[in-house]
């Protein structure tokens, strides 16, 4: 049973692109910001199923963080806020209009498949780094 529950990043485990911004963001932000969990693990299922969401409806990241579920560009500012260093003024972007962001976030996102990313071994992850990866 995970304890901290406070902020989860929830991603596609079968989509490269994912795979890299999972990657990124174990890489730049501290231990403790927040964990990250597949929509294809047992927890998101029930993590989702508790709140009443359906979750194979789910189609973009989702940040569940102090309470509230993030989606789109927002999940993905808001994970930017908690990097270290001058990675943290990335979050600044979430002035421009939600719609504008939300657009180019759902550009990507179709193409995200086409994209040069390949998916990520995570078993490869330093010990340190799978303890944020929730199964």
């Amino acid at each position: 049973m995970i304890k901290d529950i406070s902020s989860i990043l929830f991603f596609d485990n079968e989509c490269g692109l994912c795979d890299a911004t999972i990657l990124f963001f174990l890489k730049n932000s501290n231990f403790n910001s927040f964990k990250f969990c597949s929509f294809q693990s047992n927890f998101s299922k029930k993590f989702f199923k508790d709140r009443n969401i359906d979750i194979s409806k789910m189609k973009t990241a989702y940040f569940f963080h102090k309470g509230k579920l993030l989606s789109k560009s927002c999940a993905i500012l808001v994970c930017t806020s908690l990097c270290r260093g001058y990675l943290k003024n990335i979050y600044y972007l979430i002035y421009i209009p939600k719609f504008i962001r939300d657009l180019i976030y759902i550009f990507v996102a179709k193409f995200r498949n086409k994209l040069p990313f390949k998916r990520t071994n995570f078993k490869l992850l330093s010990k340190q780094e799978l303890k944020r990866i929730i199964c």
